[in-house]
């Protein structure tokens, strides 16, 4: 099943062009939320776009959101949260902090430079709880890429709570047509083990494919019937689209239960980001 073509800043789909809208707008143009609540659980892994989908959905999901993340984040990339709290003080007083918009909440914010570490997943647990009862989503960063666009999971990695209902794995397209290689692939040889390729080989459609449904690969961890949603990122071109709805018709086939195809540069008007297209089965 396809849903509607979302309008986004550049480009075509289809052969036919297409202009920017408002982030308010994408949420009623389209129903790529339709499964989430005020209480879900989003854990978001993967390359290529994780922290720019992380504070994407929180401003334009219709709630007050918690974002978090259960590895570490650089400090300067929670900077667009209308507040940085300490758990602690989360704890304290959750109702203080549900009027605003984007809440980032970890363990000691204000003591960590240049990094931010998460949530342990016990003591995340204990977060969920308390987000539950205020009624506030929680979106979390459950992953780390070295700022590459494609990765394979070390054996610890993805850390995803229990409490997830979606998991979002996120890939970036600018990789199509480049080399595997250190400078391509974060956690290079779990990448070739459950590929199947070599090193210097051009990264191509059924490289993606692979590297997401491995068991090992893009879902590795995700909680038994939780949503997998493949999000094909950096889709900024007409060519990059072609390849994102070929990748996501073979993922529908074989367990994907949604594909967003999405372009989230960071570096562009915030208005011009947004999902582009999004399939289902």
């Amino acid at each position: 099943m396809e849903c509607s073509v979302v309008p986004n800043a550049r480009g075509t789909v289809n052969g036919e062009s297409f202009d920017s809208t408002s982030r308010k707008s994408l949420h009623h143009i389209m129903n790529s939320f339709e499964s989430f609540t005020e209480r879900s659980i989003l854990s978001i892994v993967g390359a290529g776009g994780k922290t720019s989908l992380l504070f994407y959905l929180a401003d334009v999901l219709p709630w007050n959101c918690l974002v978090t993340t259960t590895t570490k984040v650089g400090r300067d990339q929670i900077s667009s949260a209308d507040r940085i709290v300490s758990f602690s003080e989360f704890l304290a007083a959750p109702d203080h902090f549900s009027g605003d918009k984007i809440v980032w909440v970890s363990p000691a914010p204000e003591q960590d430079y240049p990094k931010v570490k998460g949530f342990d997943l016990a003591q995340f647990s204990e977060f969920a709880e308390a987000a539950r009862k205020i009624r506030m989503p929680i979106l979390v960063e459950a992953d780390g890429a070295h700022r590459l666009h494609l990765k394979a999971p070390a054996e610890n990695e993805p850390v995803v709570p229990a409490e997830s209902d979606h998991i979002l794995d996120v890939v970036g397209l600018d990789v199509i047509g480049l080399a595997i290689g250190e400078r391509t692939v974060h956690r290079l040889s779990q990448f070739l083990r459950i590929t199947g390729c070599r090193e210097g080989d051009i990264i191509d459609e059924s490289v993606i494919c692979r590297a997401i449904l491995h068991p090992q690969g893009g879902f590795k961890n995700a909680p038994q019937g939780c949503c997998k949603i493949a999000v094909l990122n950096q889709a900024d071109t007409a060519e990059r689209i072609k390849h994102a709805e070929n990748i996501s018709n073979y993922l529908l086939k074989h367990g994907v239960d949604e594909v967003w195809i999405t372009s989230l540069d960071p570096e562009t008007d915030k208005n011009k980001r947004g999902i582009i297209k999004e399939l289902k089965k």
